[in-house]
């Protein structure tokens, strides 16, 4: 669909809060070749504005001093006074390439032809300008260089200008501007081509030169060319005649009767008589006399002339020459043998310091030895003494010695010998009588622990359960878990629209044949969902058959027990429900009862995606408990860079790693016994409204009906794969469309209430989901895009006021009468809105 399209001239006015969207003020419009003043051949738009859906801050940022051309649409808003009646982007903007199309008029007189430069407070937006000056324009000027001036009070700029040749002709043809000139007309004689900026500091621009020139005749024409263009141009000129070897006074007669005859001279008259008066100031045409040769002599005709007058001359002109170089060369020779005298000193000075120090460094050496001589002399002195002193200890040691031997040699008696034996007796027999008593006391001991040890087992064997449970000891018989292996039967031949219906028949009649019927867009958009999106969220009212469906589905896709059914219960509050915990009294893990932990260790990194089916996780009741509490550890996997990893805490396994093709499957009632969904919940995640999905026509008459194929079971990464498509490019009219959808609800005017900020996650979601689903779809245009707004756009809808009702009507009237399902949703969220106070919510 070609959407119709003005081109425009435009300058910056103002951002909004994002800086990506803003609003920019049309000067000028292209109609046919020439550029008119906004509004004036035909109507553009009331606000003389154009708003920037995206982009704005590039824009900002690439012509923040000068006009752009912009290529601009019509909104598909429903517009209300003050609102822009056309929009555009970054990508249609693009800079004025025409040097006349417009120009800036600035109110000073025009500069001099020997001095083209001016000052003004103000940095020029077009490359060329009109000056205003006693009620008349004066131009066209090229400006060539902008410096803002240092060290003034305020910003000021110098502004040059060209003297280059300009010329042109007006748009009939009878008026020429001939080369280095502009023309003077009457500002109320050139009225209609003028126009002014309407926000910020005021300015005045003219375009349509051409025209203009048409309002003027060649007596309002004024020379700019300066003295030295003359002299350099129309001087080369007389220069070029034989006749003439060099200017003097002398010869400006017979030059001024030379040139009489000259065609340039016929059509330049005033210029030349600039000329010869130019000539009479020796030291003007000196300096241009000096520029007149240089360009001789970097001509070849000059270099021959030159080099021959060089070889003619050349003793004469080297013999200086050569003299200065013999005095340069004797006076470098003088310093170098100078500079060999000190080093030579220098070297006879150092060779007697080193014989110096050699004859200290021996001395030093001699003194060392006696020193070391001494030294040792010392420490023999010292050992003698200390030996003399260990000798004096053996004596002694000796002496000790042989008096303990005769001490020891002498023996007792046998009388001695005989007492000490009944001694002996004595103590033997008093010994034998304590060791009775203390049998005794041992078997009394004994009998009184082995009472308390059979106490004590009998009070172990009634704390024993008690102490199990707290420790989470296993039961003795082995814990038996569920295989959660699920293998293919199907390998797709390709992944294209046909091999994709192909899957959705299978699974539509498999649908039937238990009983349940959807239509094949429904179906469309569970599965496309389901594969696309890490949390899809099942919404609607009790028995609207949301449980029903998603077991259903896992049995039509032959997921078997890899559909794993998690009934969410209320006070859940952290992954140890959903998971388990690890266990530091029993030094073990323990399982939550849900099944997940066993599911999740059994599809580790060891499978390859391949083999096995995909694997969803039902949670039933899913905002029975806060979800941010319970499922947190899952719920960064919805972002592309996640290593969709849980940490358990077992140091046994310390993380789960989640396969991609792992998908979470939530239902949601919406009363007052569950919780809210928060809006970091919603950003992850699809919701589909089951209140239009169950009707009389989605219950099939026979639960058994016969099915022609099998099921055909696709591999976890096929089923990703197959109904997935990472490209964000959507066609235009969708692209614009959308863009009004989200600049609607991101409007940052306070009188429509709070913002409802649409994420660049969500954009992603609904270009990838659109680019999937449409060609599947009766109306491949606009059906795929009404799902995807329902289901990402909607549910994030949350706020209070009439101002935001407001906003919330606004967006009714933008979005097409053929998106049937995201009116119907919005008008029921007014409509409810309304009856509670204006209070306005997806989920009320």
């Amino acid at each position: 669909m070609n959407v119709p399209f003005r081109i425009v001239i435009c300058k910056l006015d103002h951002a909004y809060t994002n800086s990506a969207q803003g609003l920019v003020e049309a000067l000028f419009e292209k109609i046919g070749d020439l550029y008119h003043p906004i509004n004036q051949m035909e109507f553009f738009c009331e606000t003389k504005s154009v708003f920037i859906t995206k982009g704005y801050d590039e824009i900002e940022e690439k012509y923040s001093n000068q006009l752009f051309e912009l290529k601009v649409f019509p909104s598909r808003n429903e517009l209300k006074d003050g609102d822009c009646k056309y929009i555009s982007t970054i990508e249609s903007s693009s800079p004025v390439t025409s040097n006349f199309a417009c120009a800036e008029i600035i109110e000073c007189q025009p500069p001099e032809a020997n001095s083209p430069n001016v000052t003004v407070d103000k940095y020029p937006l077009t490359s060329s300008l009109f000056f205003y000056w006693s009620g008349q324009l004066h131009g066209p000027f090229n400006i060539i260089d902008r410096q803002l001036k240092i060290n003034s009070p305020s910003d000021i700029y110098t502004i040059d200008l060209e003297t280059k040749p300009i010329e042109i002709k007006s748009s009939d043809g009878r008026i020429t501007l001939p080369s280095y000139h502009y023309f003077s007309v009457d500002e109320s004689k050139v009225t209609k081509f003028i126009t002014k900026t309407i926000k910020n500091e005021p300015r005045r621009f003219i375009s349509c030169v051409r025209d203009v020139m048409g309002q003027v005749d060649s007596s309002s024409m004024t020379d700019f060319i300066n003295d030295d263009t003359i002299i350099t141009r129309y001087g080369s000129i007389i220069a070029s005649s034989a006749q003439i070897r060099n200017f003097t006074k002398a010869h400006i007669r017979l030059i001024k009767d030379q040139v009489n005859n000259l065609k340039e001279y016929r059509l330049n008259k005033p210029r030349f008589t600039r000329l010869f008066e130019l000539f009479e100031q020796p030291e003007t045409w000196s300096r241009e006399r000096s520029t007149i040769l240089e360009e001789f002599f970097d001509s070849e005709k000059g270099v021959a002339v030159l080099n021959s007058y060089l070889e003619n001359n050349k003793e004469a002109l080297l013999a200086d020459k050569l003299g200065e170089l013999q005095k340069k060369i004797s006076d470098e020779a003088e310093e170098l043998n100078s500079s060999i005298r000190e080093l030579e000193d220098k070297k006879h000075d150092l060779e007697a310091s080193i014989r110096s120090k050699k004859q200290e460094l021996q001395s030093l050496e001699e003194e060392d030895q006696s020193a070391k001589v001494k030294l040792t002399a010392q420490e023999k002195s010292n050992l003698d003494i200390e030996l003399k002193e260990h000798r004096l200890e053996l004596e002694r040691l000796k002496t000790e010695l042989s008096e303990l031997k005769i001490t020891h040699s002498v023996y007792k008696d046998f009388d001695e010998l005989k007492r000490e034996a009944q001694d002996l007796r004595g103590s033997i027999r008093l010994s034998e009588k304590e060791i009775e008593t203390l049998e005794a006391q041992k078997k009394r001991i004994s009998k009184e622990i082995e009472d308390e040890n059979n106490e004590l087992l009998s009070k172990l064997v009634d704390l024993k359960p008690k102490v199990d449970m707290l420790s989470g000891v296993l039961p003795t018989e082995k814990y038996q878990t569920i295989c959660f292996n699920n293998k293919t039967n199907y390998k797709p031949k390709s992944y294209d629209v046909g091999e994709q219906q192909d899957i959705l028949d299978n699974i539509s009649d498999q649908l039937l044949s238990h009983g349940r019927k959807l239509d094949f867009e429904d179906l469309t958009n569970v599965v496309v969902s389901l594969a696309q999106t890490q949390f899809t969220l099942f919404s609607g009212l009790p028995g609207t058959g949301k449980t029903s469906l998603a077991k259903l589905l896992g049995k039509a896709m032959g997921l078997e027990n890899r559909l794993l059914n998690i009934p969410v219960a209320r006070g859940w509050t952290s992954q140890r429900d959903v998971i388990g915990f690890y266990n530091t009294l029993s030094q073990s893990y323990v399982p939550s009862t849900t099944g997940l932990y066993d599911l999740l260790c059994q599809i580790q990194d060891k499978e390859d995606g391949n083999n096995n089916s995909a694997s969803i996780i039902l949670l039933d009741e899913f905002n029975l408990s806060q979800p941010e509490h319970y499922f947190s550890p899952f719920m960064e996997m919805a972002d592309p860079e996640s290593n969709r990893t849980v940490y358990t805490g077992d140091p046994k396994k310390h993380q789960l790693n989640l396969p991609h093709y792992v998908r979470f499957l939530g239902t949601i009632n919406n009363d007052e016994s569950v919780q809210s969904i928060t809006p970091r919940m919603l950003d992850r995640s699809a919701v589909i409204h089951f209140d239009d999905i169950i009707t009389s026509s989605s219950i099939s008459g026979n639960e058994h009906v016969e099915v022609k194929d099998s099921k055909k079971i696709l591999s976890g990464n096929d089923f990703i794969k197959i109904f997935n498509r990472e490209n964000h490019s959507i066609p235009q009219e969708i692209s614009t469309l959308l863009d009004d959808i989200t600049r609607t609800l991101n409007d940052d005017n306070p009188t429509l209430g709070n913002q409802v900020i649409v994420s660049y996650r969500k954009i992603k979601a609904i270009c990838n989901y659109y680019n999937v689903a449409s060609p599947l779809m009766i109306s491949e245009k606009i059906m795929a895009f009404d799902y995807a707004v329902s289901q990402h756009i909607i549910p994030l809808i949350n706020g209070y006021g009439e101002g935001f009702g407001t906003r919330l009507k606004s967006l009714l009237t933008t979005i097409p009468s053929d998106m049937t399902k995201t009116r119907k949703r919005l008008n029921r969220i007014i409509s409810v809105g309304e009856q509670n106070l204006n209070t306005y919510g997806a989920f009320l």
